[in-house]
């Protein structure tokens, strides 16, 4: 079957584009490129997995050894309580009913705000469990995907606590950020892809 993608590129994501407004996304890191690929009547779950992997094909040679890095911010403020600081936020999400057996190297960062407290988290997983992540691509909106195209890094150490340097530093070890644009009811699909030209330029 073949399947049309609509394919957007961006040389500089501080120019004006027609991608997206990224420095309304707080993504400041210079000499960025972006790529995007938009799925029509492909809703966010089903669309942005078949997005994703397709992508990540594309972008390495040896796919079946691809490992995904995971940044998750979950939506809204949570409580201050005992029970939020102690399961935190991979124990709340297994706790809400979703399936993160296969979230690998999982790591909860709480930041407290007067607003109360913001809940993120890092995992890795591999590209054959990609699907694992749709329940959650469906229902939250703040998700980073990383993949490292060079596969000889894949041990980095992401011992960072904000998604701006966790995002550096899937940059600095020559690898491609992706994020997913849009709503969550939106009933078309838009990854984009955001690296340094020579790591996404096989996209277009």
């Amino acid at each position: 079957m073949t399947i049309d993608y609509i394919v957007r590129a961006a040389a500089d994501i501080h120019q004006s584009n027609e991608i997206a407004n990224f420095n309304s996304l707080g993504i400041a890191e210079k000499n960025i490129s972006a790529v995007s690929w938009e799925l029509r009547k492909h809703g966010r779950g089903d669309g942005a997995i078949n997005l994703l992997g397709r992508m990540a094909e594309k972008l390495c040679a040896d796919h079946n050894m691809v490992n995904f890095f995971v940044f998750l911010q979950l939506s809204g403020y949570q409580p201050d309580n005992r029970i939020i600081r102690y399961k935190k936020t991979w124990g709340l999400l297994k706790a809400r009913g979703y399936d993160i057996e296969n979230l690998l190297d999982k790591f909860d960062v709480i930041t407290d705000t007067d607003s109360g407290l913001i809940l993120s988290g890092f995992c890795r997983l591999s590209l054959s469990h990609l699907n694992d992540l749709k329940p959650l691509i469906k229902s939250e909106k703040n998700i980073f995907l990383g993949l490292l195209v060079d596969t000889d890094k894949e041990n980095v150490d992401f011992n960072v606590t904000t998604r701006s340097d966790w995002m550096k530093l899937v940059w600095l070890n020559n690898g491609v950020v992706f994020y997913l644009l849009g709503e969550l009811d939106e009933p078309d699909c838009e990854v984009v892809a955001l690296g340094e030209y020579k790591h996404i330029s096989a996209l277009i």
